[in-house]
């Protein structure tokens, strides 16, 4: 998993590993249960899948915050927002390396080296691949998603939709985690669920400062330009989540000149207020 955090100037990556008390917690518990193997397992998995992301945010020279260790996996935070070409990429590579490793691990079972911890190994890998390409917040195949929509409809309204689709995701776990729950008494995907949730409301904080960036003029888009049309005396405001990386914006107004999108951000800053026509 990975999300944007902060804007820092191009090129500059700070190299933080964070790990969480709980994760300290999990490791001991882990050692006394005599689960340590299946502990060391998962996470180097999820290591791998975690730099992946961060080898494509260093090839493509995308800065990065820092790398967190959680009790449900780890997450490389991003300095700034990404072109969607970027971030499919980036968010693609996590679940690329564990299908490489599921193969891997399918191919060493079937040359008849077996074992339970090979099992598990190919298992793991299955699990992470399957579950990070959901499109839900915060997983990859939400970002892939989302990267795909801007590119067509505007950044802001890329997690509009996305949210929207993640509530919907969730709501099915949830249906899942409770029939779990109650048939094996394995409370294993309400706990993820919880996390996913967790995860939505970090991804409101970042749509704001994704608006922020958008609204001061960070995102510089492409020439192509893509129309747009307004209705009468319509709030200049609402055409901000169109602004994408892949196109330049052209609102056409009923009864004035079209207008540029540096025209409608320039506006905004002077007053975020302002209608489509006084401009």
């Amino acid at each position: 998993m990975r999300r944007p955090e902060q804007t820092v100037s191009a090129g500059h990556t700070k190299k933080h590993l964070k790990m969480s008390r709980q994760t300290v917690l999990l490791i001991f518990a882990a050692t006394l249960a005599g689960r340590l193997t299946e502990v060391t397992i998962i996470y180097t998995c999820v290591l791998l899948h975690e730099l992946a992301h961060l080898y494509m945010c260093l090839r493509q020279k995308i800065p990065t915050a820092h790398m967190a260790i959680y009790p449900y996996g780890m997450e490389l935070q991003l300095a700034k927002l990404t072109t969607p070409k970027e971030q499919i990429l980036i968010s693609a590579a996590g679940p690329a390396v564990n299908l490489v490793l599921l193969t891997l691990g399918y191919i060493i079972e079937h040359i008849g080296v077996r074992g339970y911890y090979i099992s598990f190994f190919t298992g793991a890998n299955l699990i992470l691949f399957v579950f990070n390409m959901l499109p839900c917040t915060p997983l990859d195949g939400s970002e892939i998603l989302r990267s795909a929509i801007s590119s067509k409809k505007g950044i802001i309204y890329s997690y509009t939709a996305v949210n929207r689709i993640s509530q919907t995701v969730s709501f099915f776990i949830l249906l899942c985690a409770c029939m779990l729950a109650l048939h094996r008494e394995n409370i294993s995907l309400l706990i993820v669920l919880a996390v996913l949730r967790q995860g939505m409301y970090t991804k409101k904080h970042e749509q704001l400062l994704a608006a922020k960036q958008v609204i001061s003029g960070e995102i510089h888009s492409r020439k192509k330009p893509k129309v747009v049309y307004s209705q009468f005396n319509q709030n200049a405001s609402a055409f901000v989540k169109y602004i994408s990386f892949d196109y330049t914006l052209i609102i056409l107004r009923p009864s004035k000149p079209p207008l540029t999108q540096q025209k409608l951000l320039d506006a905004l800053k002077k007053n975020p207020g302002i209608s489509i026509e006084n401009i």
